[in-house]
């Protein structure tokens, strides 16, 4: 089914996630939730809310909706959330770190069970439990651990080798938060995070500050 889900509809899954839970942990006693909830809560359309849960393959009951825990259980295997995936992260600077500190990775998927560095100051110390090694044993490591996932946390300049690393050492997915895109064989998957972008994005559609007269 996730094959056939469109990008779009899969970026907006974690939203419906999020608010799922919310609601969940707030009103524990609430069984039921609608499109029109969604719609009031998130800010979509109804109608694509609809389209959207559709992907997940329960039918919603008229003028009810959805069983809260059945759709939740529902949108968490659509995007793999039910299995959490092992990944290694390089890079344990200020992004790593934060990545490494960030509860919510677990909870969407993904565990970090170990960093890699160059500088001989981070190999060997553990960042909140997670142990850092030298990141030219990466491939290596890869293969005795089984890992799928690849976190890139580094400076645009060594993100291609780490890459190469990750690579060589059999992982298929990258997630890339260097301002960067790599160039990867066919097959292997890649997640640009391009936070400067966005930032960019955000200040443009700011309008102007309106200057005091002098």
């Amino acid at each position: 089914m996730k094959g056939n889900v469109p990008e779009p509809v899969l970026l907006r899954m974690p939203m419906y996630i999020q608010a799922l839970k919310r609601l969940i942990h707030a009103q524990p006693e609430r069984k039921m939730v609608s499109a029109t909830w969604f719609e009031n809560d998130l800010q979509l359309n109804a109608s694509q809310v609809r389209k959207d849960l559709a992907y997940c393959g329960l039918m919603g009951r008229p003028r009810t909706g959805f069983v809260a825990l059945e759709l939740l259980d529902a949108l968490e295997r659509l995007v793999g959330w039910d299995e959490t995936r092992k990944a290694f992260l390089v890079g344990a600077g200020h992004l790593g770190a934060a990545l490494l500190a960030h509860e919510r990775i677990v909870s969407h998927g993904v565990k970090v069970v170990a960093a890699f560095d160059a500088d001989p100051q981070k190999i060997g110390r553990d960042f909140v439990g997670v142990p850092t090694y030298d990141v030219e044993e990466l491939p290596s490591r890869v293969h005795e651990c089984g890992v799928d996932i690849g976190i890139i946390a580094v400076p645009q300049e060594f993100a291609q080798h780490v890459a190469d690393l990750m690579i060589r050492g059999g992982v298929r997915g990258i997630w890339n938060f260097a301002p960067i895109r790599l160039s990867v064989p066919e097959g292997i998957l890649v997640q640009n995070e391009d936070i400067f972008s966005s930032v960019v994005m955000l200040s443009r559609r700011l309008e102007p500050r309106r200057r005091d007269p002098a």
